[in-house]
């Protein structure tokens, strides 16, 4: 990695993006995305949310850097991670920056402890892992893609390693609730179950 960022998703997806990130009461990730991206996970787009998303990192052991965009400005945008027996020493330093840290087994106890906020809706973004863990759950809604002509390297993980040994066939099986094409890049809204 040069640290240079390059995105694989065009202007017009990633406006996209910020009206989804606008219209919802969190969002989440791993500590992969953490790590790999340094996400803001805030909705910088024209239109504006009533109340600044929660953020939510799923993140075991706590690890997710003191550095990073997350914890920095958590004392100005909510943060909350869901970790399994996190250490005294990192709980203490997440939570003198601002963040809440709530002990959570696996994504199931995590979500349950989420339903103590009152979401209506959680956009999950990443990375991989994460998506792979709410998909094999069950526990989507609705899965957006966007497709981009952009090809990744072939170490690219893929959120559908390990769910469906075949993705393509299997995403075909699914409704199309929308299809928008944003420039070079698709943006696909499948139902996973009934609204």
């Amino acid at each position: 990695p040069s640290g240079e960022h390059r995105w694989i998703s065009n202007e017009q997806s990633r406006a996209e993006v910020q009206r989804l990130r606008a219209n919802v009461d969190a969002i989440a990730v791993g500590l992969g995305t953490v790590r790999a991206d340094d996400p803001q996970l805030t909705a910088r787009g024209p239109i504006r949310p009533r109340i600044a998303p929660l953020r939510v990192v799923f993140d075991r052991d706590a690890e997710t850097p003191l550095e990073s965009n997350l914890v920095r400005t958590a004392r100005q945008t909510p943060t909350a991670i869901f970790a399994h027996h996190p250490a005294i020493t990192r709980l203490a330093a997440l939570h003198n920056a601002g963040v809440d840290v709530f002990e959570a087994e696996d994504l199931p106890d995590a979500l349950e402890a989420l339903h103590g906020f009152e979401l209506q809706h959680l956009l999950v973004e990443g990375g991989a892992r994460v998506a792979q863990e709410f998909l094999k759950r069950k526990l989507v809604d609705r899965l957006i893609i966007f497709h981009s002509p952009i090809t990744l390297g072939t170490n690219a993980l893929s959120p559908f390693d390990g769910f469906q040994s075949d993705f393509r066939e299997w995403l075909a099986s699914l409704p199309i609730i929308r299809r928008a094409e944003l420039g070079e890049d698709v943006m696909s809204v499948f139902a996973m179950r009934e609204a």
